[in-house]
């Protein structure tokens, strides 16, 4: 009759050593492999940028102003967070092909304020291009 306790305990035991050789000799498995770069990828900050801060602040207000441009529909942003190392602020327009901005002034001064501004088309409905403008750096590790 075999004893399946005795059994499992010397086979755990001898897991264990040949787990504790390979992390000596600094082997992994693909699973941790993985796990250990999805943790590297992970952001966390821990230091605020102010003026990073106050840039993104500044874009924001100025959607105000941006919100009155013809077919604009809506605005929307990504807040500053601690998991993320940058912050976006979205706004959405239609009838985009007879959209004329009368006022460029905040258009151009929140896209020198950004680090990156973006047109894109969507498929949200009535929505038909965004304009995103983001912010890297907000929190820093």
């Amino acid at each position: 009759m075999i004893d399946f306790i005795t059994y499992r305990k010397k086979l755990e035991t001898a897991e264990a050593a040949y787990n504790a050789e390979r992390t000596k000799r600094g082997e992994m498995t693909v699973e941790e492999f993985d796990e250990f770069i999805a943790k590297a990828e992970q952001f966390h900050g821990e230091k605020l940028n102010q003026k990073n801060l106050q840039r993104y602040q500044k874009i924001r207000n100025l959607m105000y102003d941006l919100m009155g441009i013809d077919g604009a529909v809506k605005a929307s942003e990504e807040r500053p967070s601690q998991d993320r190392y940058y912050a976006n602020v979205h706004l959405y327009l239609s009838d985009c092909y007879g959209t004329q901005v009368k006022n460029l002034k905040p258009l151009i001064e929140a896209i020198n304020l950004a680090d990156e501004f973006t047109i894109s088309t969507t498929d949200q409905a009535p929505a038909e291009i965004q304009l995103s403008w983001t912010v890297y750096d907000i929190w820093e590790k």
